[in-house]
């Protein structure tokens, strides 16, 4: 009996293995996906603010009063600061106040340009980048980020939404994969198995 689970084993470790790395690569991919899709809305809305204010139209035409608290609306909000990293006009509101970001963003930024993207997207202007903000433990934000300048004013646009929703599909996917990987090994495993039943039963009729 030890013989012949050793043997199933053997013949079904390879195919463990092929399963594994596979589940594991349709899991990381459909992450990398939904996450990149999350910055969507705030790409358009940084891209396009920062297009005006470099035009030299001034910041208070653009971030409305209606405050937008970060932790608990899924709706985008805008920061804009000027070319140090103060801010000049915000609505977003975290605990009653702006929420800051980490300086080291802005530094990145001074230190080298073009800022080098986050989650494999290679695509966008060289005054952007797109990375995950989390200013609070319970608050995580899909944000991006664009340096503008003109002859009057020069700066950067944050636009930023929550990730709650994104991370709820995120965790749904590598549920349905868990599931799937299980599945599948459990379906393989049996049919080694029944396939080495036959086999020996075969061998012995001969």
């Amino acid at each position: 009996m030890l013989k012949f689970i050793l043997k199933v084993f053997v013949i079904f470790l390879p195919f463990a293995v092929v399963i594994t790395l596979l589940c594991g690569l349709v899991a990381v991919s459909m992450q990398q996906y939904i996450r990149e899709g999350a910055s969507d809305p705030q790409i358009q809305i940084a891209e396009d603010l920062a297009a005006q204010l470099s035009q030299g139209i001034p910041v208070s035409s653009f971030v409305s009063g209606t405050k937008v608290d970060i932790r608990s609306s899924l709706s985008p909000f805008v920061i804009v600061y000027d070319k140090t990293g103060n801010v000049l006009q915000s609505n977003a509101q975290l605990n009653g106040k702006t929420p800051a970001v980490p300086q080291g963003v802005f530094d990145i930024n001074k230190w080298k340009q073009p800022i080098v993207g986050h989650h494999l997207a290679f695509d966008f202007p060289q005054n952007e980048t797109r990375f995950t903000w989390q200013p609070t433990d319970d608050v995580r934000i899909a944000t991006v980020l664009v340096y503008y300048s003109s002859q009057k004013q020069s700066g950067y646009v944050l636009a930023g939404r929550s990730m709650r929703e994104v991370q709820t599909r995120i965790e749904n996917v590598y549920l349905r994969v868990f599931v799937a990987w299980v599945v599948t090994l459990f379906a393989t495993l049996i049919a080694v198995i029944f396939a080495k039943v036959e086999l020996r039963s075969l061998s012995r009729r001969n």
